[in-house]
């Protein structure tokens, strides 16, 4: 289905024309009419199916319809910083022509910066909740003109804890309105996201699920190192230096990022680490340097698991398996995105077999398993053997 044969603003159409999104994906041919209808909606869809235009559209489309002026029309609650700009740079470039504007919340910005713009009464606001819950108890937010509230990535605001802020969030917001649509967007739909959808969703919503079951796309090929922990970096080395592609390492710890970083900046290769205790500035920065092509090799934490898309990424690494096994299939999904071909190497250690299995198990995955009997045994830098950990052989 084409965009085109949707009843959608002439200004949005062209925006997304210029985009070049032609025919919608899976998850925004079903979501957008749906939202246009104006039911509420549970959605589950993988990482990469293009979920954050599938409640942008409908929603700019709706609001550039709206006689209201001046006042916010819309909340979008999302778990990180690096997934705020994410949505607030998809929102301007959909959004171009229109006189519709948008306000970021979240923290790593000057305080008083962000309280003037909302004082500039935006259309859209796109906040984590911490901050938003902040603001809202100095009373610098209106919200009696709210016409959609958005929870992107619910499963993991949970995972952060955030759901006694997200219900505060909305029953204030109810207070003020009541005639608001609430669109709930998760990679999962366990036990806990639909007990939490009966305080959000109204009795007629629509639940779209995508997906049986989170899934990676076939274009991408997966291959899991299973070695003695003394070996990981060596390999870890040796696949950026044979690769030399663009990179997204992740790392399962904030301490592991830098040294790797380090690392890698001794091979001579333009590499930039990002994780929860750098600034937000220095965050969208390394993000920005990366997508422009200036860093060859992004080292991360799971910050940037989610949501994050960067355009012709060749190679995703995992140094270790993450603790949830499902946050592996966030971290693969930043490669193969729309379909396109990619690669992922995760580097495990002898310790971690048992889980490597249970993963293997539980996702179907056609993954090529590589265990040698040398790589079994501790690393001895004077054993010349040690630099012949290629992947591929």
């Amino acid at each position: 289905m084409k965009f085109r044969d949707l009843e959608l603003e002439k200004q949005l159409l062209d925006n997304i024309d210029n985009l070049r999104y032609s025919e919608m994906t899976k998850i925004q041919e079903s979501v957008i009419p749906v939202v246009l209808n104006g039911n509420d909606v549970l959605v589950k869809a993988q990482t990469g199916s293009g979920k954050t235009a599938s409640y942008l559209v409908p929603i700019i489309n709706s609001l550039s319809q709206s006689k209201t002026r001046n006042t916010i029309k819309a909340v979008i609650l999302v778990p990180t910083r690096d997934l705020v700009n994410q949505v607030y740079d998809s929102f301007e470039k959909l959004s171009v022509g229109t006189d519709l504007t948008a306000c970021k919340i979240m923290g790593g910005i000057d305080k008083q910066t962000q309280k003037d713009e909302i004082k500039e009464r935006p259309d859209i606001i796109i906040a984590v909740t911490g901050r938003f819950k902040e603001f809202m108890s100095i009373d610098l937010m209106s919200f009696k003109n709210v016409e959609f509230f958005v929870l992107d990535e619910v499963d993991k605001m949970l995972d952060l804890g955030f759901r006694s802020d997200i219900l505060f969030i909305f029953q204030e917001i109810k207070k003020q309105t009541y005639n608001f649509n609430t669109l709930m967007l998760s990679a999962t739909l366990p036990n806990n996201i639909m007990e939490l959808s009966t305080n959000f969703l109204k009795e007629d919503y629509v639940k779209i699920d995508l997906e049986e079951e989170m899934v990676i796309n076939d274009l991408v090929q997966q291959k899991f190192l299973v070695m003695h922990k003394s070996h990981t970096l060596t390999a870890l080395l040796k696949l950026v230096r044979e690769n030399n592609v663009r990179t997204i390492i992740f790392a399962n710890q904030i301490q592991q990022c830098s040294k790797i970083e380090s690392l890698i900046r001794y091979l001579g290769v333009a590499v930039a680490s990002i994780n929860g205790d750098r600034t937000q500035s220095y965050r969208d920065n390394v993000i920005k340097d990366f997508k422009d092509n200036r860093l060859s090799v992004l080292v991360a934490t799971d910050l940037l698991s989610r949501g994050i898309d960067i355009k012709d990424l060749d190679l995703v690494i995992n140094l270790g398996l993450p603790e949830q096994l499902e946050t592996y299939m966030h971290r693969i999904g930043r490669v193969g995105r729309a379909k396109t071909a990619g690669r992922a190497v995760t580097i495990c250690t002898l310790e971690e077999k048992e889980k490597l299995n249970k993963l293997v198990e539980t996702y179907h995955l056609k993954a090529k398993i590589i265990e040698k009997e040398s790589w079994a045994k501790p690393a001895n830098e004077n054993v010349k053997g040690i630099n012949n950990l290629y992947y591929n052989k």
